[in-house]
């Protein structure tokens, strides 16, 4: 399809909705949204992630506010935000294109856009184009899809501009109660499997509407760079195991490898070179996903528990090697809020926290060191300077923690906690967290502070991990080398 007839229409689209009252707009891109709802429909079964009832019950509540003009609520952009998707496969993707259609459209109701209908028109027109780049390749001129769906688009707007106001709700109800075409009509993926059905796992009744999803976690993890592949990492750990049984263990650092051991894997090198700060930086991230897959799998809470603390104690190493080298490069971290000083009180190291804080931190860790550490007051002195580098991120959720923590109402400290947790999952198409340090971190603060805060039954917030007291065996679960690392550290 030319670049030109698409504009050309959406100029069209844009002439017909110019002026006209917010509730057209509103209709418009649910009208829009409708189209799409088959597609997702479809592509819900047989997988984890699928929201079809949940998205249309956002629908619904979507005709619901254009008459009236009533706020649409908070559930039910949360609706939206749990029912993300990680694309896996091509078609994957149209699923997700729905859900931020869904989420797009409830912000234009909030900000009550009337000039949002060229972008929520162009919207549709992006979804039909994904799809025939996969399956119409070939095609040359316009498509009839695509011609299909300019039809519908300008065919509504021209209705829409020929409605009185005092038939709002008659039009809206009438719309609602039409069938709405799919904008794919009768074509589908040629390759598409047969998916099994699947029961949808719902939230648990201390969840507050939040799925606990250890497969769509899996799917988020497995597609990013930074955890690359788990059976590599096996791979990695055996070479170490066999590194450490052989009689070049415990050797000083050698400057050229021996044949028997230049074979094997890029730890060995770094360890038997004497690079261990640079080993440990690496060793960190592998038991770090180690730890990842046991618990997402299933697998005894205790082996999740060792490669934990594992990568907790390699972060500390790490950062104790770069201590003693001078602070020479880059301190040490392991991506966004994976940092020294979060491991380290992950694995209830608050005195190697302490020293890492001394380093440089941001307000809210040291804030959080604090409130663990029984400091209630050293924690109130950073409340201004938490606000003032409230994460965007997300959403400035760790400020009203903060503000919760210090004042102690368990009831906000759970709310802020929920709003956390909505802000990490909205963010998962970039970022996975499995075990989010900070999160974690906060709600322990609250039980060390004898807030009785009530649970939230997700997969993020392992109940071990909460407890005050340290389930860790940290005598026994030691990171490679360790023994014989710490003896060169001051």
């Amino acid at each position: 399809m030319g670049q030109g007839s698409w504009e050309r229409h959406l100029e069209q689209v844009e002439t017909l909705m110019k002026g006209l009252p917010f509730w057209k707009t509103a209709l418009f891109g649910v009208q829009c949204l409708r189209r799409l709802e088959p597609v997702y429909e479809r592509l819900c079964v047989g997988r984890e992630w699928g929201n079809a009832k949940g998205m249309h019950r956002v629908v619904e509540r979507f005709y619901q506010a254009i008459p009236t003009g009533y706020a649409i609520g908070g559930r039910y952009l949360a609706i939206i935000e749990d029912s993300a998707v990680v694309p896996t496969e091509d078609w994957d993707v149209l699923a997700a294109e729905y859900v931020e259609n869904a989420e797009r459209l409830l912000e234009v109701f909030e900000g009550k856009d009337k000039k949002a209908g060229r972008e929520l028109a162009e919207r549709n027109l992006e979804f039909l184009y994904t799809y025939l780049d996969f399956e119409a390749t070939g095609y040359t001129g316009l498509h009839p899809l695509m011609a299909a769906e300019m039809d519908f688009q300008r065919q509504l707007a021209e209705e829409l501009r020929g409605v009185e106001n005092r038939d709002k709700r008659d039009f809206v109800q009438r719309c609602r109660e039409t069938a709405v075409a799919s904008i794919l009509q009768d074509a589908w993926f040629r390759d598409y499997p047969d998916y099994k059905p699947v029961r949808r796992k719902k939230a648990g009744p201390g969840s507050d509407g939040l799925r606990f999803r250890t497969a769509h976690q899996i799917a988020c993890v497995k597609d990013r760079d930074y955890n690359l592949c788990w059976e590599s990492d096996a791979r990695r750990f055996q070479a170490l195991e066999d590194y450490r049984a052989s009689p070049y263990y415990g050797a000083p650092p050698m400057e050229t490898l021996p044949p028997a051991l230049e074979g094997t894997s890029i730890g060995v090198h770094m360890f038997a070179k004497g690079k261990y700060r640079d080993f440990y930086e690496s060793i960190c991230f592998r038991y770090s996903a180690r730890a990842q897959e046991l618990y997402l799998k299933g697998a005894d809470m205790g082996e999740v528990l060792k490669a934990l603390h594992q990568a907790g104690e390699s972060a500390i190493l790490s950062t104790r090697l770069w201590r003693a080298e001078g602070r020479q490069g880059d301190r040490p971290y392991w991506g966004y809020q994976h940092t020294g000083v979060y491991y380290a009180m992950l694995i209830y190291r608050y005195d190697e926290a302490e020293q890492m804080i001394r380093d440089g931190e941001t307000a809210y860790a040291r804030l959080l060191w604090h409130l663990l550490t029984g400091d209630r007051s050293g924690a109130e002195v950073l409340l201004p300077q938490c606000k003032e580098e409230a994460d965007g991120i997300y959403r400035g959720t760790d400020c009203r923690m903060a503000e919760a923590l210090c004042t102690g109402d368990a009831s906000a400290i759970r709310a802020a906690a929920v709003k956390y947790l909505r802000a990490i999952r909205a963010m998962e198409s970039l970022y996975c967290e499995v075990f989010p340090m900070p999160l974690i971190l906060s709600l322990r603060a609250a039980a060390s502070a004898g807030h009785a805060v009530r649970p939230i039954e997700v997969s993020e917030l392992p109940a071990a991990l909460l407890c005050v007291e340290s389930p860790f065996e940290a005598a026994t679960d030691r990171p490679f080398g360790a023994e014989l690392v710490e003896r060169a550290l001051p």
